[in-house]
């Protein structure tokens, strides 16, 4: 379970106690075994909170919003995009010009408490943020 929780944060997809708590649950219900000092299978807050100082590699942390991929920006790739934006904006109008970022369509989701690796730098998560189709054209 440890190095599933581990892994799973490395991905960028680090599991909430209330989802341990819920894949222990799923576990011991498919596995037709009842666990009476847990409510309905369920285990408790403090069950979790007693799992993360048994595995001391495991801490409760606060996620960063921030993708994967950008995090591995690297010098070239940003002058690579100037060099294309110069290009592309060589014969348009400043007054044409507008900054856009589709990442502000959303709402702020916050910093999320989060099972990952004690003493890591920083836990991220991975965010998808789904854009509805607008008219029939599939514009986003």
């Amino acid at each position: 379970m440890v190095d599933c929780l581990l892994l799973a944060a490395t991905w960028g997809y680090p599991i909430t106690t209330m989802e341990l708590r819920l894949i222990v649950k799923q576990y011991l219900d498919k596995s037709k075994r009842v666990e009476h000092r847990f409510s309905n299978n369920l285990p408790g807050v403090d069950w979790c909170h007693s799992f993360l100082k048994r595995n001391h590699v495991l801490a409760n942390r606060l996620t960063s919003n921030i993708k994967t991929s950008l995090a591995q920006v690297s010098p070239e790739i940003i002058e690579s995009y100037f060099n294309n934006l110069e290009a592309t904006v060589k014969d348009v109008l400043p007054d044409n010009i507008i900054n856009y970022d589709e990442t502000n369509l959303t709402d702020d989701p916050g910093t999320q408490k989060v099972i990952g690796e004690r003493g890591a730098k920083r836990v991220e998560r991975v965010l998808w943020i789904a854009l509805s189709r607008v008219g029939e054209g599939g514009a986003r």
